[in-house]
C-alpha cells in the first residue's frame, strides 16, 4: 500500500488530523489552487477543474492539492496567443 492510498484511507476513515500533520512534507515552493486562482483572477474552482482535466499538472497530497511553479509556468507559455 502506498503512502498516497494509506493517507487516502485515513480521509475516508474520518482521520483528517493525521492529514494535516503531514502536509508540511509538501515543499513550500509549491502553489495551492487557492494561490494560483488567485493569479490568475479566477475561481479557485476554474483551477481544480484543469488539474482535474489533465490541464495543468499538480500533486496530489491526501485531499490538498499543490502545483509546481515550473509546470504553471509551462502551462502559461503553452496556452499562451502571439500575436
Amino acid at each position: 500500500m502506498s503512502l498516497e492510498e494509506i493517507i487516502e484511507s485515513k480521509v475516508e476513515a474520518g482521520v483528517e488530523k493525521a492529514l494535516k500533520r503531514f502536509i508540511h512534507l509538501v515543499p513550500p515552493e509549491y502553489y495551492t489552487v487557492d494561490e494560483v486562482a488567485a493569479m490568475m483572477k479566477v475561481h479557485p474552482e476554474t483551477i481544480a477543474r484543469m488539474c482535474r482535466n489533465g490541464e495543468i499538472p499538480y500533486l496530489k497530497f491526501g485531499k490538498f492539492v499543490r502545483i509546481s511553479p515550473a509546470d504553471f509556468a509551462d502551462y502559461i507559455k503553452k496556452n499562451q496567443i502571439s500575436s
